[in-house]
């Protein structure tokens, strides 16, 4: 979209417990420049309404801008609704796959260790959420799941915990999030319905 600024770009991080990548965060300095940019150049473009994705006040280490956060909290909400199925392909290709490939372009050693402690850290920083059970089961898998994929390349047994933490701590999360800000939601579609009400 051409009204759209990308706040986890300009942070460098995804937003979530598996949000950050293999180079280091941009610090905040840094990430309030890129946004100043980003902003500026809509302003150039007489754009009247922005769209940006529904954020935390932190993303990763960085904190959106008070005024920023405070105009977000109180905007129309798009609603993006998809299938289970497609929500647990697009976390296996950025969890799994992109964070792998990153690994392997930007350290010439312990690509796999430091893949894997990405992943091991991402799970342990939910596991509150997840509860001691389900941490267990869901730390159990992806052990295995790293085993086999170290092994042979298979990475299909990364599904089994990616389906504990999506049933058990993304859905019921945005699940409550979305039933606190219902009265904003203006629009719910999927992802073409929602590109085609933003660019109207």
């Amino acid at each position: 979209l051409d009204n759209a600024i990308d706040l986890e770009a300009a942070a460098y991080h995804r937003g979530s417990s598996f949000g950050a990548h293999a180079k280091a965060q941009n610090n905040q300095i840094n990430f309030e420049n890129i946004l100043a940019i980003d902003f500026l150049k809509l302003r150039h473009k007489n754009v009247k309404n922005i769209v940006l994705e529904d954020e935390a006040r932190t993303i990763g280490k960085v904190g959106l801008p008070k005024t920023l956060f405070a105009k977000m909290r109180e905007s129309q909400l798009v609603v993006i609704e998809e299938p289970y199925e497609a929500r647990l392909e697009r976390l296996i290709q950025e969890y799994v796959i992109d964070m792998h490939s990153e690994f392997e372009s930007t350290q010439s050693n312990n690509v796999f260790e430091s893949f894997s402690n990405y992943l091991l850290l991402g799970l342990e920083k939910i596991q509150k959420r997840l509860g001691p059970t389900r941490y267990q089961v869901a730390h159990k898998a992806m052990l295995q799941a790293l085993k086999i994929h170290s092994q042979s390349g298979d990475i299909s047994n990364h599904y089994d915990w990616l389906r504990i933490i999506l049933e058990n701590y993304y859905d019921p999360m945005y699940e409550d999030q979305l039933k606190k800000r219902e009265e904003y939601i203006c629009f719910r579609g999927d992802y073409l319905a929602c590109k085609e009400y933003l660019q109207n």
